[in-house]
């Protein structure tokens, strides 16, 4: 369902016959301004507050007798990635080398500007970095950006890592881009089979430590018995 709001956002721009340019400026928007929305001086009861936000960020409804409706996936900031990378699509109509100086550019330029939004500490990103105890732990807290929903500066920090990354891979030919590029062809089929992998681990795990079919707690816990249970990671 949530995928299916995705295409059907980018869909209707290609049905209203948007070109690909101005697809991925509306993308580009929706990135770059979709963290103010949290500061919009709102009451509570009023509209926006109450119907779009949950479009913005994640938000719970009660429903009633106990049951409760919750955005965990806020689809705006995801539709913005999206129709960013339908305009960068049009890139790999380029011939190799100007893919290679564009996608240089483009990563070099996100991280840079993820330095300097994150450095100043005031917009791009829900929480603030802050000095720790030593060196390592203020960096971790410098990149330690919000993914749900996907902050500005989350989007510069990896799709700047990223765009890097496509820099130096371009027109590379080996057994590893192989084996990468069939994963990346069908990146959900692999993220669904991890689901069927995954929970008959769960489930045997938790057999061998006692637990009984009785014990386990669907929802949220996707079967996972109240109390300790599992190993450390």
């Amino acid at each position: 369902m949530y995928y299916l709001q995705l295409d059907l956002g980018l869909s209707f721009l290609v049905y209203l016959k948007c070109s690909a340019k101005t697809i991925g400026i509306i993308g580009f928007l929706i990135i770059f301004l979709h963290n103010l929305s949290p500061n919009l001086s709102l009451a509570e009861a009023s509209l926006f507050k109450r119907l779009l936000m949950p479009f913005f960020a994640p938000n719970a409804f009660s429903l009633g007798r106990g049951i409760t409706f919750v955005v965990g996936y806020p689809p705006i900031p995801w539709l913005g990635i999206m129709l960013a990378g339908f305009w960068v699509g049009t890139i790999f109509e380029k011939t190799v080398e100007s893919r290679k100086k564009l996608f240089l550019k483009i990563g070099i330029s996100s991280l840079l500007l993820f330095v300097l939004l994150r450095f100043i500490n005031i917009y791009g990103d829900s929480f603030q970095w802050a000095i720790q105890k030593n060196y390592l732990f203020t960096f971790m807290s410098f990149i330690n950006v919000t993914k749900y929903p996907p902050s500005l500066l989350f989007c510069l920090l990896t799709l700047g890592i990223m765009f890097l990354i496509l820099s130096l891979i371009e027109g590379m030919k080996n057994k590893f881009t192989d084996i990468a590029t069939v994963y990346g062809k069908v990146p959900l089929f692999y993220f669904v089979i991890h689901w069927f992998n995954i929970h008959p681990i769960l489930f045997a795990i938790v057999f061998l430590q006692g637990f009984k079919s009785s014990d386990l707690l669907f929802g949220f816990n996707f079967g996972r018995p109240k109390g300790t249970s599992g190993v450390e990671l």
